[in-house]
């Protein structure tokens, strides 16, 4: 937890170290507001916290310019699908050392119109919805063939309120006991470890990839505090309810090779 690596002396060497979270895909439309400066601020600050640099990545597209010199790369629920040549930056990433953080929500969460929700955005094209898709477009991030971790699509429609647990051992799951899903979607480990889950189904997982690594977990509400990027306040502060906190910090720390 944040009494072992706290602060920016303490934190294995994690000082100024870039963490990125992707806005390039509408992570903020509708009532999500995955931002650093909105329901992800908490995590942000308590990233900053223990010696990580937080930014943004925005504008349309993420290119190798834009991870240039990035640890960690954090995309939380997605709403718009990846272009090959922007896979390829994000795969080339992660095999040179870089670490990635998949957040991903429940099926049928599309904020923004575009025919896409998250589980798709990191699997790639279901087939029907949207109904057409240009080729450059239709594997998106096809995170289960290049990452071996799965958003899945058969039981993340009607995944109520459930709490996650520890299913091993591993260094994420230091201080934490359990997690909170609010209504997501399990993960298909195809290739990797799973962490957190319940029910037989897995919530997070994580797997090695080249010299980097990769983590997916399946609700963005866990991270997400009641403070919104236009002023307003939300209904639920997930943050630091459970082992919420604790497990979104460790992740990323993982991630970083910090942990």
């Amino acid at each position: 937890g944040a009494a072992n690596g706290g602060g920016t002396g303490g934190g294995g060497g994690t000082t100024g170290k870039k963490v990125l979270f992707d806005l390039t895909k509408a992570e903020d439309a509708g009532n999500a507001d995955w931002r650093i400066d909105g329901a992800y601020s908490d995590y942000a600050n308590a990233l900053r916290g223990l010696g990580y640099t937080v930014s943004s990545v925005t504008g349309t597209s993420i290119t190798s310019t834009s991870l240039s010199g990035a640890s960690v790369l954090v995309i939380p629920e997605p709403q718009n699908p990846f272009s090959d040549a922007e896979r390829a930056a994000i795969q080339s990433f992660v095999q040179n050392g870089g670490g990635l953080f998949m957040i991903t929500d429940h099926r049928a969460s599309d904020r923004n119109n575009s025919g896409w929700d998250s589980p798709e955005v990191f699997d790639g094209w279901d087939g029907s919805t949207p109904a057409s898709v240009s080729t450059s477009l239709q594997a998106s991030l096809n995170s289960d063939v290049i990452f071996g971790l799965n958003a899945s699509f058969n039981s993340s429609f009607s995944d109520p309120v459930l709490t996650a647990t520890p299913l091993t051992t591993h260094p994420i799951l230091s201080g934490v006991s359990s997690a909170g899903v609010y209504v997501g979607t399990s993960v298909d480990v195809l290739s990797g470890t799973a962490l957190m889950g319940t029910g037989g189904k897995t919530y997070l997982a994580v797997n090695s990839v080249g010299s980097g690594r990769v983590a997916m977990w399946g609700d963005s509400s866990t991270f997400g505090d009641n403070t919104y990027s236009d002023g307003s306040t939300g209904t639920y502060n997930n943050w630091p309810n459970l082992s919420n906190a604790t497990m979104g910090k460790n992740i990323v720390r993982w991630l970083a090779g910090d942990l």
